[in-house]
């Protein structure tokens, strides 16, 4: 009863001080939270779902730095590494575009000079062929 008031509280108050005013261990929290299947998916799902609404708003353009202040925005203030993790687990990714493909045919008859020369290379004195 006490762990799962602190865990309905823990966005409101440190968990270290709800169990300190409960009388109870703070590994026993953690304990209950990991046998009792009050797990982080549940917690990673819903963060996923507000991510997902925020690529939807951004038309799925924002990376990793992008979603966190989004989400910081809304109030929630989460690390970088547990939103790449989220990402990663719900494969929340941003729309790629296409490279470009350079097509420099169509600029070959200005790269190709007229054969001036016709061949012959050697010089025969400063600005004259042979």
């Amino acid at each position: 009863m006490k762990f799962e008031f602190i865990h309905e509280h823990k966005d409101e108050f440190k968990i270290q001080k709800m169990c300190r005013q409960l009388g109870v261990s703070t590994s026993g929290y953690y304990r209950f939270l990991k046998n009792n299947g009050v797990s982080k998916q549940s917690e990673y799902k819903k963060l996923a779902d507000v991510m997902i609404k925020i690529q939807e708003v951004n038309d799925w353009e924002l990376g990793g730095e992008g979603l966190r202040e989004g989400l910081k925005k809304q109030g929630l203030y989460i690390g970088l590494s547990k939103v790449y993790r989220i990402k990663r687990m719900f494969g929340i990714y941003p729309k790629v575009s296409p490279k470009k493909k350079h097509n420099r045919r169509k600029y070959k008859d200005n790269i190709i000079s007229e054969n001036i020369l016709n061949r012959q290379f050697k010089v025969g004195g400063i600005n004259k062929v042979r």
